[in-house]
């Protein structure tokens, strides 16, 4: 009777995720079981539209690993691939993640809008106790929702079997104001001031919304926002950051960061930072 009881909330929560896939389905804008980023309403990759140019590479310090993002012939995103990891965006509705040391690849599935953006992420795997004697199988879905223009407004994590984390994004005047991440453990609240005199964005990089969502590879969603998958990012570059944070494990507290940047002669970003660097071909 207790197994009966425990399977109760797990059977609700697949009810609402059948809801969502049938009611994100009736937005794809392609009918395509197998669609490249040549069939999206824009060009995967491609930040500067005037001239093609493209991101081909990211990079994260301290750890200075560098992603090389590559296209095939066609110009169709192909795969990302660093290290030990390929990330192949050859289905832009799967996403497989392939580790050298795997034998299989994790998938994520994609659901899409008719502008292109990603709506809904459905992703499982298997993971290991940890004496590795047993294993059990994870399944999340993230659902996405943006405004009239293009920006994330709310993401929600609806994971099967740990806690709901969800985000919900303030923009004004194009700009984003202030965004805020919940669990039911902890919270913490990210505030952006601009100034008086910020630096265009010039084509709207997302390079700053805060996207975290724990997907089969830890920054697939980062990639994803890079490669313009998760909309589009403000008209300004941020100056200054303020986050406050609350929850049992990190306690409470508050910091700032202002982060500098540096532009390519085209007004595409090369550098966010200490950490990120961006790469064009």
């Amino acid at each position: 009777m207790k197994k009966n009881c425990r399977l109760f909330p797990i059977i609700v929560l697949l009810a609402h995720l059948c809801m969502l896939f049938s009611s994100c389905d009736n937005y794809e804008f392609v009918d395509d079981e197998n669609p490249t980023s040549s069939q999206f309403p824009y060009r995967v990759g491609v930040v500067n539209h005037n001239t093609g140019s493209r991101i081909s590479a990211f990079a994260f310090a301290p750890t200075s690993d560098v992603y090389e993002v590559h296209y095939d012939g066609n110009g169709n995103l192909s795969d990302v691939e660093y290290q030990r990891c390929t990330i192949n965006f050859t289905n832009m509705r799967r996403i497989a993640v392939k580790y050298e040391d795997s034998s299989e690849a994790d998938t994520v599935y994609v659901t899409y809008n008719n502008k292109g953006y990603a709506t809904l992420l459905k992703y499982s795997r298997y993971y290991y106790t940890e004496d590795k004697s047993d294993k059990y199988l994870r399944i999340s879905y993230v659902q996405i929702d943006y405004d009239d223009n293009d920006h994330i407004v709310k993401l929600t994590d609806l994971p099967l079997g740990r806690d709901l984390v969800e985000y919900s994004y303030t923009w004004e005047d194009d700009n984003l104001i202030s965004s805020k991440g919940t669990t039911r453990v902890s919270e913490g609240t990210e505030t952006y001031a601009y100034g008086d005199e910020a630096t265009d964005n010039k084509y709207r990089q997302n390079v700053m919304v805060p996207v975290f969502l724990e997907l089969v590879h830890p920054h697939l969603s980062t990639i994803m926002a890079y490669l313009g998958l998760f909309g589009k990012g403000p008209k300004q570059l941020v100056k200054k950051i303020t986050i406050k944070y609350n929850g049992i494990y990190m306690g409470t507290g508050e910091r700032t960061s202002e982060p500098n940047y540096e532009l390519n002669d085209d007004g595409t970003i090369s550098k966010v930072g200490r950490s990120l660097r961006l790469y064009y071909r």
